[in-house]
């Protein structure tokens, strides 16, 4: 913890405005009211003119034109509202435009994946899915931070990956800046009050035991891991969980359905 400030401190961290505070705690909450969060979304203009656009996109614009917020709503469901709306927040507090070897779209694509998977597992596992969802979704944000923050030295970090795939990304991360992306993540979200549980889950996935964890924090890394390989086979330690077959085929078919509106969603996030 104390590399993790020393590297940090010095940094300025981006902010979370207060509204944009509340509508991320809004949404990710597990008894979310979508009239409620349409009231919500509608504090904060941009954001609601975003998921008016992406209601429109070339993805949904077979359903016709959305002309306001609570149409937009409707046809994305809380589900998608979820996603996008905590994408697009979050989105907005970073440009790590300046980082050579930053993919945006893949950044993007694998935490909206991994948030679709972590919340659909979660359901299957009996467990409450807003809170998978959202760590899903946040489960790398601290790549997005130091992507942000160190532009240079994490270049240098993507490039050393590249050249070296099958080491740890977290270690090449501690080599050059003495914290990784699990470590910075949980030092961000804590900085912005987000909710225990979730800060917890993003530190917690760079522990050597997040692979065998029995609770949310083993499922959201076998969620990370699966939606890496595409969910093509289950991971061995979900089969494991006593979930059952077709319970986990029934994930992975639902998320192989989403593939191409999570791509959609990542190039809209990306541009």
């Amino acid at each position: 913890m104390d590399e993790e400030r020393s590297i940090l401190a010095g940094s300025s961290l981006p902010s979370l405005p207060y509204v944009s505070h509340e509508i991320l705690l809004e949404v990710n909450a597990e008894e979310a009211d979508l009239r409620a969060l349409t009231q919500a979304l509608g504090r904060d203009p941009a954001l609601a003119a975003r998921i008016v656009s992406a209601a429109n996109s070339a993805f949904f614009a077979a359903q016709g034109t959305v002309r306001g917020l609570d149409e937009a709503v409707m046809r994305l469901g809380l589900h998608r509202l979820r996603t996008l709306a905590t994408s697009v927040l979050l989105r907005n507090r970073f440009d790590p435009g300046h980082c050579p070897g930053f993919d945006a779209a893949h950044y993007w694509q694998h935490a909206i994946a991994t948030a679709n998977a972590g919340g659909r597992l979660a359901g299957a596992a009996g467990l409450d899915p807003a809170p998978a969802q959202l760590g899903g979704l946040l489960h790398s944000i601290g790549v997005l931070l130091l992507a942000h923050c160190f532009p240079g030295e994490m270049a240098r970090v993507f490039a050393e990956h590249r050249r070296n795939p099958e080491a740890s990304l977290a270690a090449i991360m501690r080599a050059h800046l003495d914290v990784d992306h699990h470590e910075a993540g949980a030092m961000l979200l804590r900085e912005w009050e987000l909710p225990v549980g979730v800060c917890a889950l993003v530190e917690g996935l760079g522990s050597r035991h997040a692979a065998t964890d029995p609770g949310l924090l083993g499922l959201l890394r076998a969620a990370a891991d699966w939606a890496a390989a595409g969910f093509a086979d289950v991971p061995p330690r979900l089969a494991e969980r006593g979930l059952g077959d077709r319970a986990l085929q029934s994930v992975a078919a639902a998320c192989r359905r989403e593939h191409e509106e999570t791509l959609a969603l990542a190039q809209l996030l990306a541009s």
